[in-house]
């Protein structure tokens, strides 16, 4: 989890993105759901500009490292309904953002 701050304090945004994508799959990895998996990589692997997108909106990687802060807590307190609550909140929100940086199109599109 550190490595997200430590990418965010130096302002090294693809550092971040990519360990952004790495913390996604894990997860991804680790619900043994290979359904999720292959979704997960093809998403990371396909709709990196998505994440870019989302990541370049002014106080969204600060608020990235929180919401995935939570969401790493909630899994390794092992509570499966607090853990899909902050990743369904992790999600809603990066779009929610999308949304009002006028990124409806890539959103609906994608």
């Amino acid at each position: 989890m550190a490595t997200f701050q430590e990418n965010l304090d130096e302002n090294n945004l693809v550092a971040f993105i990519m360990a952004d994508i790495q913390f996604h799959r894990l997860i991804a990895n680790a619900t043994r759901n290979r359904t999720i998996e292959i979704l997960m990589n093809t998403i990371t692997r396909h709709d990196f500009d998505g994440w870019k997108m989302t990541l370049r909106i002014k106080g969204r990687p600060l608020k990235t490292v929180a919401e995935h802060n939570r969401i790493f807590k909630a899994i390794a307190e092992g509570g499966e309904i607090k853990t899909r609550s902050a990743m369904k909140s992790h999600l809603k929100r990066a779009v929610k953002n999308l949304q009002e940086a006028g990124f409806e199109s890539a959103i609906s599109d994608g």
